[in-house]
């Protein structure tokens, strides 16, 4: 029973801690302003090292975030 509960801790911990390193990102570029996109939830592809390339995801108020999604580099969305 310690060990689910340890589990299911280190999980929630890991996922706060992604949302929160995601938005603290895109406050800190502060002033920069994103061009707005649409649809919502859509993902596009930010930045490439190697063939393995991260993504942006967009969210309901307009504006890029960095995802946890990846892709290699010949199937990635544009």
């Amino acid at each position: 029973m310690i060990k689910l509960t340890s589990k299911i801790a280190l999980v929630a911990a890991i996922a706060a801690l992604a949302i929160t390193g995601s938005t603290s990102d895109s406050m800190a570029r502060g002033k920069k302003m994103a061009a707005a996109c649409a649809p919502v939830w859509s993902v596009k592809t930010n930045t490439c090292a190697n063939g393995v390339c991260s993504m942006l995801r967009c969210q309901p108020d307009g504006k890029w975030y960095p995802s946890l999604a990846m892709c290699w580099q010949p199937w990635c969305p544009k």
